[in-house]
């Protein structure tokens, strides 16, 4: 919330009235760790945007495993399992620019869907 010049309180755009975020790891010094990561955007103000004047909210989904060998670490971190992305609501290239001639609307979701990353951790 901010305040406007009358003094009342209005939503800031981009900034959603409520999220949040659920996160939790088991791990075994020796064996690894595993974690799930559940995240929820709700609707945000938005401002100079041809489809919409209000984003739609919605879940992501995170996680992390690493398995633990003799001084060598296996891990995956995987990210927005739920492959939300902008682009599935409304397209990010306006029909007409917008102000100051940006092609563009304003990011209020994840852009790249589902991603990930693998790697190898050595101890010596």
């Amino acid at each position: 919330m901010m305040t406007a010049a009358s003094g009342l309180r209005q939503q800031a755009p981009l900034v959603p009235r409520r999220s949040g975020e659920l996160g939790f790891i088991v791990a075994s010094p020796k064996r690894g760790r595993f974690g799930p990561e559940a995240g929820y955007t709700g609707r945000q103000p938005l401002q100079d945007d041809p489809y919409r004047s209000v984003s739609a909210p919605y879940f992501e989904l995170n996680g992390l495993a690493e398995i633990r060998f003799d001084g060598v670490s296996l891990f995956l971190n995987l990210m927005n399992l739920t492959d939300v992305r902008q682009t599935r609501f409304d397209p990010l290239i306006r029909p007409t620019p917008g102000p100051g001639g940006n092609p563009v609307t304003e990011s209020w979701a994840p852009l790249d869907g589902r991603s990930g990353n693998l790697g190898i951790r050595a101890e010596f």
